[in-house]
């Protein structure tokens, strides 16, 4: 019976130790897979961040270009009033020459009445 107690025993510690090692491994095991787990989260984290520094670089890229297109655009609408401005210059100058020739007319009339009026005279 003493015989069958310490078979017994010692079969009982060989388990425990079995047990132990396994909940080791198995502890071990559960450490990788934690620590597997959370470098990947880290890492989509990391690339969470880079695609919000990406949008946010893509953002005020995309805001300088919409602010040299609105610049361009008003400074290629002020060139169309300044455009605008010279073809109403160019409009009031050839009125000017349109009156300057309505009055060299005038002129050639006078002096055409003049000449009809000393002609007139002579004739008398």
């Amino acid at each position: 019976a003493a015989f069958k107690f310490r078979v017994s025993l010692r079969l009982c510690n060989i388990l425990a130790a079995f047990k132990l090692c396994v909940c080791a491994v198995l502890a071990a095991f559960k450490l990788c897979v934690c620590a597997v787990l959370a470098t990947f989260k880290l890492c989509i984290c990391v690339l969470a961040a880079f695609k919000l520094c990406v949008c946010a670089v893509l953002a005020a890229f995309k805001l300088c270009v919409c602010a040299v297109l609105a610049a361009f655009k008003l400074c290629v609408c002020v060139l169309a009033t300044f455009k605008v401005c010279i073809c109403v210059l160019a409009a009031f100058k050839l009125c000017v020459c349109v009156l300057a020739a309505f009055k060299l007319c005038i002129c050639v009339l006078a002096a055409f009445k003049l000449c009809v009026c000393v002609l007139a005279t002579f004739k008398l």
